[in-house]
C-alpha cells in the first residue's frame, strides 16, 4: 500500500525537507561507495594479475565497504535488525568479528601498505560507536552537540577508510603493472 512515488522520488522531496538535510550522512554514503567500488574495480584486475592475495583482500574490502555502505543507507543496524528480531548490539559485534577477522587475516598485507590511515579510520569508528551506546550520557552532557561527536566521529572514520582503500587500490595496482610489465 505504499506508493510507486515513495521508491522513485527524493527523500527530501517525499519528507517536504531541505535538501541539505542529513549531507554528511549521505556524503559518507558515497564515500562507502567510492571505497567499495574502487576495490572491486582493482580486485578484477588482481584477478587478471593472478594476484590472489592482492584479489581476495580488494574483493574483501569492497564487500565490507559495500555493507558498510547499505548499512548507511537503509539503516540496517537500526531498523531492520529490530524487525528481524535482532538486537542493535549483535549486529554490531558481527560486525566487529567481521572487520577483526579481516584484519587478522590480511594483517600481512595491510602491514605493506599506509596502516596508519586503517587505524585511524577504525578509531574513529569505535568513538562513533561508543558516543552512540553511551548516548543518554552524552545527551545530558551536551545537549544537540552529541550528534557532533557521534555523527562527527563516523565521517572523519569514513573518510579515512576510503582514503585507505583509494591508496591501496592504488598502490597494489601500480605494483602489479610493473611486476606484468603491461
Amino acid at each position: 500500500q505504499i506508493p510507486l512515488s515513495n521508491f522513485t522520488r527524493d527523500t527530501s522531496a517525499i519528507a517536504n525537507i531541505n535538501p541539505v538535510y542529513g549531507i554528511v550522512s549521505n556524503m559518507g554514503i558515497l564515500l562507502w561507495c567510492v571505497a567499495a567500488s574502487t576495490c572491486a574495480f582493482a580486485a578484477m584486475m588482481h584477478k587478471t594479475f593472478k594476484s590472489k592475495i592482492n584479489f581476495y583482500f580488494l574483493l574483501t574490502s569492497a564487500l565490507l565497504s559495500s555493507y558498510l555502505m547499505f548499512d548507511d543507507l537503509f539503516l540496517i543496524h537500526e531498523k531492520f535488525s529490530v524487525k528481524a528480531g535482532l538486537n542493535e548490539e549483535v549486529v554490531f559485534v558481527f560486525l566487529g568479528v567481521a572487520i577483526v577477522t579481516y584484519l587478522i587475516y590480511f594483517r600481512k598485507l595491510i602491514l605493506q601498505t599506509n596502516a596508519i590511515m586503517l587505524l585511524i579510520a577504525l578509531v574513529f569508528f569505535a568513538l562513533s560507536i561508543l558516543s552512540d551506546f553511551s548516548e543518554q550520557w552524552l545527551k545530558m552532557q551536551l545537549g544537540h552537540w552529541k550528534y557532533l561527536i557521534e555523527d562527527g566521529a563516523k565521517w572523519i572514520g569514513i573518510v579515512f577508510w576510503c582514503s585507505y582503500h583509494l591508496h591501496t587500490s592504488y598502490y597494489f595496482t601500480k605494483r602489479s603493472l610493473r611486476m606484468t610489465d603491461i
